[in-house]
């Protein structure tokens, strides 16, 4: 499309292109039908001036639940409800700016009594409940953009993000994302980084960054808590420096940066904030062309006012290093893997890319961090920002690409809901993902597994997810997933009986007594084991709407009854495509 004198041109999806987006979206949702998508790989993107893309679609459906409570078997409360899904995708580059929009929006009516929700204890220690609202609105949506405000020196990131939240170390979860709202809070976040950044003509490499982050939750909806979660607050400010090629094999890189964090108060803990200081140099040695040493070597000095029973400052503060090896064997394949010791223990850290094909995507990864819980919600997806920008950046070197492995990121990204809780700690966390898209057949398969110690309490978590579609006919496509949760909560007995939702308990469990629950509880380390799946079928009416209808089950196994539960859903909609 011209506009003007011809200066600017246009280019847009195609409507296959805008249908695989749109299936990318469709899986941002809990219980969510896969829009019409084609099986075949995007087709290969070029830059012009402007490159906009998009989709959108939504999604009357009407829905089942037999526990919409997830309470435990025997007590659970059945429920019918309609719901209206609208989703949509968005990536618009220019020279000056490159943004991509991810997201969904589900509006849902319940048609009957929904039970009670715990709202706290009168003066006198009595439980009290209210009624929660018939209607109900999850978001999933999140955004990020980069400006160029000087080619080669200037420029500003910006993130958002507004997702609804699981409260807790082992809140309720399943499919169905209307089920056990009482356990849900809506985590808003907001990200500004402006930066200097330089390449000189030794190809060395310079930045300057600075990124203020803030974390607002609202967990007062239909929640059976208050005021449990911290808003959060953060100021980081790096300064980094690379040496390219201008040496010859070696690359050396130093970073110096700088962070402050404010927690505000919860009833669980009160108001505190930590600074943390950090000298690092890395460096890596190309002993041939396929095989290089690579290590790095450091200093923490982290400070903070948090309650005594968070991790002491002492134990993060210190000398840390790491070293390894780098290894590309192939065209394919790119795996870094390496040794070191910080925060206190030692650890692995390593990444590995393997192309098994051109339909085909390994990846894994290996690290151990130190952060507060509400920050990695915004690290999340700064670090789809860096890769929207790349993506930007090699179309306009003349490269032809697909926007496909950008999408299903932000759909991951999107999606990756998680527990949220309290404290700062230190996480040793690693994942695993195969993507494949063959002829006729869409398979993603995710492992995860995440052991952070918050001091006063430590949790271990481990998670497994397979999707696939597959396309029976040319109208016709069947869809399903296999989820598998493990965690393994230490309990602190007299935090437990205060705050028993904290660790999935339920007050309003007949003959609900804290302190033999918790006590009980604490002995068995808090472990759940939870499984589930989802079968459906597609069917084209027309060439942008399809109907569909599927089946859920969840079932939570423990040694505490309260914890357990199960749930079998159904849905059954249309869904529109643009």
């Amino acid at each position: 499309m011209k506009i003007g004198a011809g200066i600017f041109e246009r280019t847009t999806l195609s409507s296959n292109v805008r249908c695989v987006l749109l299936a990318s979206a469709t899986a941002l949702v809990g219980q969510q039908a896969f829009a019409q998508s084609s099986t075949t790989p995007l087709a290969p993107l070029s830059f012009k001036t402007n490159y906009f893309g998009y989709s959108a679609g939504v999604s009357p459906r009407v829905g089942y639940s037999d526990n919409i409570q997830l309470a435990p078997d025997g007590l659970g409360d059945d429920q019918f409800f309609v719901s209206n899904v609208f989703t949509a995708n968005a990536i618009y580059s220019t020279r000056r700016f490159t943004g991509l929009f991810s997201g969904d929006l589900d509006l849902t009516y319940f048609t009957g009594d929904r039970g009670r929700n715990f709202a706290g204890v009168d003066d006198a220690g009595n439980p009290v409940f209210q009624d929660p609202s018939n209607f109900a609105v999850n978001q999933n949506v999140g955004g990020i953009g980069t400006f160029t405000v000087a080619e080669d020196l200037a420029y500003l990131d910006v993130s958002g993000s507004s997702t609804r939240q699981l409260i807790g170390d082992n809140a309720r979860f399943s499919q169905n994302q209307n089920a056990a709202r009482n356990q849900r809070a809506n985590v808003n976040t907001v990200s500004i980084s402006p930066y200097l950044a330089r390449e000189f003509s030794n190809t060395s490499e310079a930045e300057i960054r600075y990124k203020f982050s803030k974390v607002f939750i609202d967990e007062n909806q239909d929640s059976q808590f208050n005021n449990f979660l911290n808003d959060s607050q953060s100021q980081e400010v790096w300064l980094t420096y690379n040496t390219g090629d201008s040496i010859d094999r070696l690359t050396l890189g130093f970073t110096a940066y700088g962070n402050e964090t404010e927690e505000d108060g919860s009833i669980i803990a009160p108001a505190f904030d930590f600074q943390q200081g950090t000298l690092i140099g890395t460096a890596e040695y190309a002993v041939t062309e396929r095989f290089a040493l690579t290590g790095a070597v450091g200093y923490d000095d982290i400070e903070s006012d948090a309650p005594e029973e968070f991790i002491p400052d002492d134990e993060l503060t210190g000398v840390f290093w790491r070293g390894g090896f780098r290894a590309r064997p192939g065209r394919k394949t790119d795996l870094r893997i390496e040794y070191g010791e910080r925060y206190g223990d030692d650890f692995i850290n390593g990444r590995l890319t393997y192309d098994i094909s051109r339909r085909m995507l390994f990846r894994a990864d290996a690290s151990r961090e130190f952060q507060t819980r509400a920050q990695a919600v915004s690290t999340r997806i700064d670090s789809l920002g860096r890769r929207t920008l790349r993506f930007a950046e090699r179309l306009r070197e003349g490269e032809a690409l697909s926007p496909d492995a950008l999408v299903a990121t932000a759909s991951r990204v999107n999606n990756s809901i998680d527990a949220q809780t309290i404290g700062l700690g230190v996480s040793n966390r690693v994942s695993a993902s195969l993507l494949a898209q063959l002829d006729r057949t869409s398979l993603t398969a995710v492992l995860g597994y995440d052991d952070t110690d918050f001091g006063f309490r430590a949790i271990e978590t481990f998670t497994g997810n397979i999707q696939a579609q597959h396309r029976l006919s040319r109208k016709t496509s069947a869809y399903g997933d296999l989820f598998y949760r493990f965690a393994d909560t230490s309990v602190d007995v007299n935090q437990c009986i205060a705050e028993p939702g904290l660790f999935g308990l339920d007050v309003a469990f007949p003959g609900f007594d804290p302190q033999v629950a918790c006590t009980n509880f604490a002995n068995q380390r808090g472990e759940t084991n939870t499984i589930g799946g989802r079968i459906g079928l597609q069917y084209q009416i027309y060439r942008n709407v399809s109907a569909f209808g599927e089946y859920s089950y969840t079932n939570r196994f423990s040694p505490e009854p309260q914890l357990e539960y199960s749930e079998n859903a159904i849905s059954a909609g249309l869904t529109l495509s643009f």
